[in-house]
């Protein structure tokens, strides 16, 4: 069978299925084997933030064995300019979680359907990125943030962006901050060109690929770029001082970009959550191999900055998520408007928090929300007993580096 035929025929099957697919069941933190006195210590942890200023609101939602054991909504979803109070299905900017809910899947489906390869030249999968510093860069190193582009546009490069090509152009000739391979560096440039080559590959724009071949067969439908006017009743807040979550890139390019741009829910993203931990499958929907699960989700390249699978974190100045307990094969996600998603394969639990850090004046911060939460989440397991090395740092991505934990 060719490529191209085995591609569409599974996108059909999976489409086929796509009415079963269905949010997680919730079942308690017993049902899982989860403590609930120490579940309700999360309560107090959320408060204290919102006491500080550091968000005005937040979602909590804690899975294991494909369940819900805990999910509150704290505070408030905003406040200008009008109060309003948050709520379970308050729909989240998820910003960077882009990359890995939509774009990294997208390039291992095409991968696995044979239409694009991880070794493949940027050069040649977008011929405006076939400068000499540029064309030998892999699909691989775009993927885990090695490829040497910058991090993000500088302010002229940036200005020059009003539609999606302009977007892809202008990560097409913004200087470099390295070599290919040499260093690891974070980069929503990487980001952007994966979401031209899948768009180039499997020849649908990234948005509509990721409603038919992810979002909508998983059942995830109130995940979207662009979200229609019927949920904006339950968006979060965000900055109102620009409008934009971070340098609104998202934004000039249309609404559509690999790096950011798609708005999502706890329960949707609980079912992400579940269908990685399932190896790919969730409710009789396969929407990787495990293969390609695998590829992500764990170690595939080592710096001295940290460590990435191909597309999720594993142990890097991001990946304060993770808290102070679970292991250093535990993987997950941030996004610069307040949200992240940590997830842990040995014990098969996820932490989703969603906070709309942003609203209203751009200027709150997560970074101990997350890592207090996932703490918390850890030690409540009643079956599975993480403990944390007495010398072992604060930091736990330094401690993951190291190769303790």
């Amino acid at each position: 069978m060719k490529p191209r035929i085995r591609f569409v025929l599974a996108c059909g099957l999976a489409a086929a299925a796509m009415a079963a697919a269905a949010a997680l069941p919730v079942s308690g933190p017993d049902a899982v084997q989860m403590d609930p006195a120490r579940l309700v210590l999360i309560d107090a942890v959320v408060a204290r933030g919102i006491r500080r200023g550091d968000y005005p609101g937040a979602v909590v939602l804690i899975g294991r064995h494909g369940q819900v054991a805990f999910q509150r909504a704290y505070g408030d979803r905003t406040r200008i300019p009008r109060r309003e109070s948050m709520q379970l299905d308050t729909v989240f900017d998820v910003a960077s979680l882009t990359k890995v809910l939509v774009t990294a899947p997208a390039v291992m489906q095409l991968r696995e359907a044979g239409r694009l390869s991880l070794e493949e030249r940027l050069g040649d999968l977008v011929p405006a990125c076939s400068s000499p510093e540029r064309r030998d860069i892999r699909v691989r190193q775009l993927l885990a943030h090695e490829s040497g582009l910058r991090g993000v546009f500088t302010a002229p490069l940036l200005r020059q962006i009003g539609n999606y090509q302009d977007g892809v152009a202008m990560a097409c000739v913004e200087e470099m901050s390295g070599l290919p391979g040499a260093q690891l560096r974070y980069s929503d440039l990487n980001y952007i060109l994966l979401g031209e080559i899948v768009r180039r590959a499997s020849g649908e724009d990234l948005d509509q690929y990721a409603y038919r071949h992810i979002l909508r067969p998983l059942g995830m439908k109130e995940t979207y770029f662009n979200p229609p006017a019927a949920l904006h009743a339950r968006l979060a807040g965000e900055d109102v001082m620009t409008g934009e979550v971070e340098n609104g890139v998202a934004t000039r390019m249309g609404g559509v970009s690999g790096h950011s741009g798609l708005y999502s829910t706890a329960a949707d993203l609980a079912v992400f959550s579940a269908m990685l931990l399932n190896g790919g499958v969730w409710q009789g929907v396969r929407i990787l191999s495990q293969s390609s699960v695998k590829l992500m989700t764990t170690a595939q390249v080592h710096h001295a900055r940290g460590t990435r699978g191909y597309g999720f974190d594993v142990a890097s100045g991001f990946s304060g998520s993770r808290g102070a307990l679970f292991p250093c094969d535990s993987y997950g996600h941030t996004g610069y408007s307040g949200v992240s998603m940590w997830l842990d394969p040995d014990s098969d639990t996820f932490v989703i928090v969603l906070a709309n850090r942003l609203h209203p004046d751009g200027r709150g911060d997560v970074r101990l929300l997350r890592a207090e939460v996932a703490t918390i989440a850890a030690g409540a397991l009643r079956d599975v007993h993480y403990t944390r090395a007495a010398d072992a740092p604060l930091n736990p991505a330094r401690r993951c580096r190291a190769g303790r934990g």
